[in-house]
């Protein structure tokens, strides 16, 4: 009844669902990794540097295999 998002998925990326983890019970187990978008973060957030990050995103989907799924190849 809220309408909130639980996740957002692209049909130009079949079988890849980006799950919003404040939406999860134990989010606070949860260890980022990447952070986007960051050219919008808040001045008071800091984005820790062993952490990749990206001002907007990764350009193609390669790139965000490379950091969602280390494992994946192509």
């Amino acid at each position: 009844a809220c309408l909130t998002r639980l996740y957002g998925a692209n049909s130009a990326h079949p079988g890849t669902a980006m799950l919003r983890a404040g939406t999860l019970d134990e989010s606070s187990e949860l260890v980022p990794a990447i952070h986007l978008w960051t050219s919008s973060k808040q001045s008071w957030l800091n984005v820790p540097n062993d952490v990749p990050s990206f001002e907007t995103q990764p350009a193609n989907m390669q790139d965000w295999m490379k950091y969602l799924r280390p494992d994946a190849k192509g």
